[in-house]
């Protein structure tokens, strides 16, 4: 999401039953099963790092980049372990994705409007390279 204020990363999660985010992974436990799968804190803040990269190849001012990961669907169950305080800044369910954007776009930083339309035209003009280059390492 592009704003004036920030670039937002939203890493969407689609998982039903039960999510438990832990430092190093997330296990989604669903009728029978139970999978061991990637943190996707780490997956957003590997997409962060990439977009700081990308930006930085085009000279791009420093850009204030947040990310947050959002379940979608209402009835998961998501836990986050107690050691790990710093997930609960970033995730959130759906339908709390507007008051999470609020917070972030409130706290103060520098706007950098000039750059917004130059961003956006570039990205779109990316799009199938980055994923391509990158694609190995999402």
């Amino acid at each position: 999401m592009l704003s004036p204020k920030l670039i937002l990363i939203i890493e969407g999660k689609n998982h039903s039953g039960n999510l438990q985010i832990q430092r190093d992974q997330m296990i989604q436990e669903y009728l029978d099963t139970r999978e061991v799968l990637e943190n996707p804190i780490s997956q957003a803040h590997r997409h962060k790092i990439l977009l700081r990269y990308w930006l930085n190849q085009y000279r791009f001012p420093p850009i204030r980049i947040e990310y947050l990961v959002v379940v979608s669907k209402t009835q998961t169950e998501v836990k986050i372990c107690p050691d790990y305080p710093e997930a609960r800044q970033v995730i959130c369910k759906a339908d709390d994705l507007l008051r999470k954007i609020e917070e972030i776009e409130s706290i103060k930083n520098v706007p950098y409007k000039q750059c917004l339309d130059r961003i956006s035209t570039l990205l779109l003009k990316d799009q199938y390279t980055i994923k391509k280059r990158y694609s190995s390492n999402v």
